[in-house]
């Protein structure tokens, strides 16, 4: 696939990382993953991502009810693809669900209430969970505030890139994936990430 810069790949690649040592964190940004227009590489970019993020979640149009319960009992990488679709449907309850969903799960603790069952019980769901999001098109300002922007670039004539071949691309995978769940899992390694303070760069 094609970045439209280095630092893109390189911001992806740390996300992916940042998936796996989510407990460190008390806030998780988002990958927002668009291009001008559509065969840029998109849906590839969600493949790899599948492959090497922790417990990734890879949907389309998902109903409200299961991405809240899905996210609370399970906190998967969610990977949200089409997701102007969501954005373009105002007064559909589903969607203001997922936008709101959106809205509130980037910080650790933030609960969207819901009413649940037949006797409509107060539920509290956490959402909070790494998320990328994958469509054509700008997000509301709520949303993109907590967004990286990865755009993708169309492959220029004369331009080589390796073929995907998923099967391939599995193999190659797994022993990244061991070695980033072992990393993950290193207590030492969260503690250093929790109580560091990085430098945070200017625009």
């Amino acid at each position: 696939m094609v970045f439209s810069n280095e630092a893109q790949s390189i911001a992806v690649t740390l996300w992916i990382a940042h998936t796996l040592v989510i407990k460190a964190f008390d806030c998780t940004p988002y990958l927002h993953i668009t291009s001008p227009v559509k065969r840029c590489g998109k849906s590839r970019l969600f493949d790899l991502l599948k492959l090497l993020c922790a417990k990734s979640w890879n949907v389309v149009s998902p109903s409200q009810a299961v991405t809240f319960r899905k996210i609370n009992q399970d906190a998967p990488t969610l990977l949200l693809d089409e997701v102007d679709t969501i954005f373009s449907a105002n007064g559909d309850e589903n969607k203001e669900g997922l936008r709101a969903l959106l809205n509130a799960g980037f910080v650790r603790g933030t609960m969207v209430p819901r009413c649940v069952g037949p006797n409509y019980a107060l539920t509290d769901f956490d959402v909070f969970c790494p998320k990328a999001l994958a469509g054509i098109g700008k997000l509301p300002d709520t949303v993109a505030d907590r967004c990286i922007p990865i755009v993708m670039a169309r492959r220029k004539p004369g331009e080589v890139i390796d073929k995907f071949r998923r099967r391939d691309a599995e193999v190659s995978a797994r022993p990244i994936t061991v070695a980033l769940e072992a990393w993950g899992k290193d207590e030492a390694v969260i503690s250093m990430l929790r109580a560091a303070h990085p430098e945070i760069p200017t625009p």
